[in-house]
């Protein structure tokens, strides 16, 4: 498969964010001209094509990911936040998208968590709200918040009894950002809170969470919470193939007190090498697969099935649990060197570290992936 122009930018790119990962941790956010030099066209490739996007297949979407990752850990987040949330414009009445998306290059993000509470007034919804895991919002033109409306009185409810989620389109300059980010790991993404004060949002400015598309393409079908999933597995995954590149730099020059040869010699070191590789390499596959077969049922039926909704998030977080034991293995066996601060390695247990705290691949999925394979549970709206 050709690689996307999106993916050939990031890749042009990928030397120079690398080369300023210390500049990125330190200042708890991407440098606003890194994203310039990236371009937030890059961001587009979610957006459906009549909003002026290049609507790129998942599998594609997922490269892009994995490549800003593989360069930088935070870079690799705050881009697959800004490509996820560019999904709801195939969920936006077509005023609001085209208002949104069809501009030119536009970055969205924030979160979908129902943390924000909206009561209807005139011409719309006015929202009181306060949200974690702002990643990348500081960059945005947009900012959406899962709300939930109380309808005379009562929250409505969806088929499965979670209550319904309205995510509310906030102009920038509605929203206050907390400048309040200082995790150990992922530290440039600028996951800062955010929130909002009685913020006026006009009828229809917002998309129903698990809802229909209000558009006919093949990638507003596509499970939203399946390809979010598999879109936070590609960033421990990218991680995972730099830190199995630099450790590749690493052993040949690395020679252990009180002994004459490099470690590259060490069977414990090769076959570290060989499991790392395998790991995630399968991981990758597994995921793309998964990403594949429910493409293709959406590009013939029209949906996915739950089997395929279910095998995608079982492989999102399967690849984030991997992704992090293969990193652990390099780590160990770079000795001393893995932990100084000039070295790469550290950086990457960190920030892999911190991908596996996400709601959309922590253990809980396997837990609700296995209830499903298991019991009669319905499923949540997250599938």
């Amino acid at each position: 498969m050709e690689p996307t122009t999106e993916l050939l930018k990031v890749r042009s790119c990928s030397a120079s964010i690398s080369g300023r990962a210390d500049e990125i941790e330190s200042a708890r956010n991407l440098p606003s001209d890194l994203v310039d030099e990236i371009g937030r066209d890059v961001f587009m490739a979610a957006v459906p094509e009549c909003y002026g996007g290049s609507e790129r297949t998942p599998g594609e979407l997922l490269e892009i990911v994995e490549e800003l990752a593989w360069a930088d850990g935070s870079a690799g987040w705050c881009g697959m936040i800004w490509l996820v949330s560019a999904l709801i414009a195939g969920h936006l009445p077509t005023e609001w998208a085209t208002e949104i998306y069809g501009q030119g290059p536009v970055l969205t993000g924030g979160a979908t968590a129902p943390t924000g509470r909206g009561r209807r007034v005139d011409g719309g919804i006015e929202v009181t709200g306060k949200w974690h895991w702002g990643s990348g919002t500081a960059h945005c033109g947009w900012i959406t918040g899962g709300t939930v409306v109380a309808e005379q009185g009562d929250n409505p409810r969806l088929a499965g009894g979670e209550p319904e989620v309205y995510l509310m389109m906030f102009k920038a300059d509605q929203v206050q950002i907390h400048d309040n980010w200082d995790p150990v790991g992922l530290a440039g993404t600028g996951s800062n809170d955010f929130e909002v004060v009685e913020a006026f949002v006009p009828e229809g400015r917002w998309a129903l969470l698990g809802g229909p598309p209000m558009i006919d393409s093949p990638l507003a079908r596509f499970p939203f919470f399946g390809l979010f999933g598999a879109s936070v597995a590609a960033v421990p995954l990218g991680i995972a193939r730099r830190a199995l590149d630099d450790f590749r730099e690493l052993a040949p020059t690395k020679i252990p007190a009180w002994r004459s040869r490099p470690i590259t010699e060490r069977p414990l070191v090769q076959a570290a090498v060989a499991v790392a590789e395998a790991r995630i390499d399968a991981c990758w596959s597994y995921l793309q697969s998964a990403l594949a077969e429910a493409w293709e049922s959406v590009l013939a039926e029209g949906e996915a099935t739950m089997a395929q909704r279910r095998r995608l998030r079982l492989a999102a977080a399967h690849a984030t649990h991997e992704a992090v034991v293969a990193v652990d293995s390099l780590f160990l066996q770079g000795g001393g060197t893995s932990i100084h601060r000039q070295n790469n390695m550290q950086r990457c247990l960190r920030d892999v570290h911190v991908t596996t705290q996400h709601m959309m691949v922590n253990p809980s999925t396997s837990e609700q992936v296995g209830a499903l394979e298991l019991t009669d549970r319905a499923p949540n709206v997250l599938f």
